[in-house]
């Protein structure tokens, strides 16, 4: 759904196209430490890859892969489960499949960054801006902040939605952000979040 997910990112294309480029390799990765911790019987590793591999299928609309990937665990029940029960390797097998037709269709709508025309490759990040940050954006990165350190998926949301601001004032700032969270990496985001606002004090 290119019009819901393109609203997720308040109608940046440029971000959107960043995200679903760098979404086959990070999903990939993720879908293969997936594979590994089940066939380990590593319960919570698994749990985490499956709720890393939600977040990154909703923040690139992949709505059947999010649906698969997505576990609600009850908190009531035994955790001593075998992992193969609670989740079958049938059904990493259906998210491996869903995890391809979503790359064939990145890979259909999207060209391959050698084959772009030159005016279609990114240019080097303006120069950050001089002086302190707006009032408006330290609003917002402090409540980004407090998302990210929390690890909630809603840092997603908020970074979307301060995207504009950043770009204007600091791009490269906003490519790192915006890089970490493509594979949810929220410390690596935060710490850049932090270095922001460390440099915006007296």
């Amino acid at each position: 759904n290119v019009a819901a997910t393109l609203g997720r990112f308040a109608g940046n294309r440029t971000a959107l196209n960043g995200t679903l480029d760098r979404f086959p390799g990070a999903a990939r990765s993720v879908h293969l430490a997936l594979l590994s911790t089940h066939a380990s019987g590593d319960r919570e590793s698994v749990l985490r890859h499956l709720h890393t591999l939600y977040g990154l299928a909703g923040i690139a609309g992949a709505e059947q892969l999010a649906a698969l990937a997505h576990h609600r665990t009850d908190p009531t029940a035994a955790t001593d489960t075998p992992i193969e029960e609670e989740i079958p390797l049938a059904r990493l097998t259906e998210i491996g499949h869903a995890l391809d037709a979503v790359n064939a269709e990145i890979a259909r709508v999207r060209p391959a960054p050698a084959a772009m025309p030159a005016a279609a490759v990114r240019r080097d990040a303006p120069a950050r801006a001089v002086g302190p940050l707006p009032a408006e954006l330290q609003a917002s990165l402090s409540s980004l902040r407090e998302l990210l350190a929390t690890s909630s998926l809603g840092a997603l949301d908020a970074f979307t939605a301060l995207r504009g601001m950043l770009d204007h004032h600091d791009a490269p700032a906003a490519t790192a952000i915006d890089d970490a969270l493509a594979t949810l990496a929220f410390a690596p985001a935060m710490e850049h979040v932090d270095s922001l606002l460390q440099e915006d004090r007296p």
